[in-house]
């Protein structure tokens, strides 16, 4: 048993492997790492190489993170199609293709939706590492920030909780970045915990700014 836990910490990340142990299974070893052992998987992962691997995973949490929002999306596109196909056929001319031309673009939004969360939490990540170069951390580089923070997307599977899933999953995230980058960049707790900086300025940010337009708006 040590012998095989041994190979299996030494060897890379699961879904890096998936050609030769196969997808499904190694996206559920992945999933059960990042869930279960963050510290013992992003202390095996290799920080350079394979971001499109990782991406690729990532893409698949974040789909699993907005899929109560994606069935939602799916529920008012079926209808809204059904409804402008009632009024063509009943001759209300371009009422009908007004309304399947909006059921049409909330298709497009509902297959843009995991990609535009992915590439969201992608660019945090990489205000993240800017953070990290502030305080002296982020030596393994821009790519190994990027690659904990997609196989951090893991924890996507909570986003099929209704409602609380898609509000937890970003807390799960943060942490998932904080010891990652600990351990992919060798650094301390301390200087990981930077990584919060960004995070916090991103949920305070729109706050503020709903503030100040309304203050603008009673001053007006």
């Amino acid at each position: 048993c040590r012998i095989e836990y041994a190979r299996h910490l030494a060897a890379p990340v699961a879904w890096e492997e998936r050609r030769e142990i196969g997808r499904i299974r190694a996206w559920w070893r992945t999933t059960v790492d990042v869930t279960a052992r963050p510290h013992l998987m992003y202390e095996a992962m290799p920080p350079r190489g394979e971001l499109g691997s990782a991406m690729s995973y990532g893409l698949i949490g974040s789909f699993m993170q907005s899929s109560t929002q994606l069935l939602c999306l799916a529920m008012y596109v079926v209808i809204l199609g059904m409804v402008g196909i009632a009024m063509v056929a009943s001759g209300s001319g371009a009422d009908g293709w007004i309304m399947l031309g909006v059921s049409g673009g909330m298709l497009f939004a509902v297959l843009l939706t995991p990609v535009i969360a992915l590439f969201s939490f992608l660019l945090l990540a990489a205000f993240q590492h800017l953070a990290l170069l502030l305080v002296g951390a982020g030596k393994g580089g821009l790519e190994a920030t990027l690659k904990v923070a997609c196989y951090a997307m893991g924890t996507g599977w909570v986003g099929v909780i209704p409602y609380f899933g898609a509000m937890i999953q970003p807390f799960w995230w943060t942490v998932l970045m904080v010891i990652g980058v600990g351990k992919v960049h060798r650094c301390s707790t301390t200087k990981s915990l930077v990584v919060l900086v960004p995070m916090v300025i991103a949920c305070v940010a729109p706050v503020m700014a709903y503030v100040l337009i309304i203050v603008i708006a009673a001053v007006a």
